[in-house]
């Protein structure tokens, strides 16, 4: 935590920690390797918290999905780069924890941590559409939002959001969501990282399209 000093400090104790090692694989829904090439997939790690130990580095996944990860500590959603679009995190699970959509708490101390297992699946939503002006016409001048209808999912990281832009003909379309029920939005500007934002997806409520999407899509 960060401090402003504007005196003398005397009796400071600093106090160090040890990550842990966080081994693990990458599985189908069916129990085996995925079937796809792994190279430039990576796993990334998203700090849910401010006691977190910081120097982790983003590990390349081996050759037979496994992977490990050296000097975690503290809280983190877990997350891929990389991963095809056709395919999505299905389940995070560390032993019979899951683990998917809320942070982890990886113990510090130098401790062995196993198994940490990423399931994927094919078995994607997709949302597609067309955006158009008042006036009719098909623009790509927009940012399209999908977002779950419940706020609990309205996270950092989270699977239930997801952002596009149309092509010039105005079509769009957004891959890569679990089985639910979800708003559609287009604006003609949104910054960088708002659809993240709680007050954002609020005022989005005011104007949208509702999608469900079943459990194969």
């Amino acid at each position: 935590e960060y401090v402003p000093v504007t005196a003398d400090v005397e009796n400071l104790v600093i106090v160090t920690r040890s990550g842990s090692t966080v081994t693990g694989s990458i599985v189908t829904n069916e129990g085996t390797a995925p079937p796809i090439p792994g190279s430039g997939v990576r796993l990334y790690l998203i700090q849910a918290g401010d006691n977190v130990t910081p120097t982790v580095r983003l590990p390349a996944i081996n050759n037979d999905w496994t992977f490990r990860l050296s000097n975690v500590g503290g809280p983190f959603i877990f997350r891929f780069q990389g991963l095809p679009e056709d395919w999505m995190i299905d389940a995070i699970r560390f032993n019979d924890r899951d683990v998917t959509d809320i942070p982890w708490d990886v113990p510090t101390g130098g401790r062995d941590l196993a198994t940490l297992q990423f399931v994927v699946t094919q078995e994607v939503g997709t949302i597609d559409g067309t955006v158009t002006t008042t006036g009719g016409r098909r623009t790509s001048d927009a940012t399209v939002v999908a977002f779950s209808e419940d706020a609990a999912f309205w996270t950092p990281a989270s699977r239930f959001i997801r952002v596009t832009r149309p092509g010039n003909d105005g079509k769009f379309a957004i891959r890569g969501l679990p089985a639910g029920n979800y708003l559609v939005v287009a604006r003609d500007f949104v910054e960088e990282g708002q659809w993240e934002d709680q007050e954002f997806l609020e005022s989005a409520r005011a104007a949208y399209v509702s999608c469900q999407l079943l459990a194969t899509v």
